[in-house]
């Protein structure tokens, strides 16, 4: 229908920004800033999923989303935008918005009637759209990728961003957007490591610290949901 396909436009366009965002914010300062920036959203993720579906704000949600601000507290070097690590967490940061309003409007208005594939496939495609006339005036339509860039490609598009969106989607049936939220956040590991293995990336004590923090909201979060649903069974999805 013509308001599902707004739907999906508009979630493609904050997808598009998120990716432009935080793909910037890795050429400007490091991964490790990069993805742990853009998880400041839970803060924000609390308070929009109240006007999204009803609901008061718990007091475990608040801790959660200060615990996640003094994680990135730890990280954020010298205030000042000539410092090329700041400006990568002012993007991070700034992708890291665009996240919650992903996940509450996918999840309020088209995750109960549509398959996971068909999700990620209307998304995807339209943030193609969406993003190629941009390549096209920027004069970069014509520069083919080399091969191996091609396979990088393809490992990036099928699986990275291919399955796992579709995963992430299917994961929205069954957890609350903020659940969902600070669950993947687990990312913030998985860069770090990567990034330290393949780009030798060596991760201050403050990014380590702020990590940690990050990653230990994320297991409480997932005990106390696990704690919330053995109480109210016959409510899955909910917390």
């Amino acid at each position: 229908s013509k308001k599902d396909l707004l739907t999906f436009l508009a979630i493609a366009v904050f997808i598009s920004l998120q990716s432009i965002l935080f793909f910037k914010s890795v050429q400007v300062s490091t991964v490790a800033i990069a993805v742990i920036t853009i998880y400041t959203y839970p803060i924000l993720m609390v308070f929009l999923e109240r006007f999204y579906f009803g609901g008061r704000i718990r007091l475990p949600d608040v801790g959660s989303a200060i615990l996640v601000l003094i994680g990135i507290f730890f990280i954020t070097p010298e205030v000042s935008l000539s410092n090329t690590k700041f400006q990568g967490v002012i993007l991070g940061i700034s992708a890291g918005v665009t996240i919650p309003l992903i996940i509450l409007t996918r999840k309020k208005f088209l995750v109960g009637r549509y398959n996971s594939w068909d999700i990620s496939a209307y998304e995807i495609g339209l943030v193609g759209l969406i993003l190629l006339p941009f390549m096209i005036l920027g004069g970069n339509f014509a520069h083919l990728p080399s091969p191996r860039d091609i396979v990088y490609l393809l490992l990036l598009g099928l699986f990275a961003t291919g399955l796992g969106r579709m995963l992430l989607v299917d994961s929205q049936r069954h957890l609350s957007g903020k659940t969902v939220g600070l669950t993947i956040v687990v990312e913030v590991i998985y860069g770090i490591l990567f990034a330290l293995v393949f780009l030798s990336e060596v991760p201050t004590q403050g990014e380590i610290m702020g990590g940690l923090i990050i990653v230990c909201v994320v297991v409480l979060e997932t005990l106390r949901l696990r704690k919330a649903r053995e109480l109210t069974p016959d409510t899955p999805g909910r917390t």
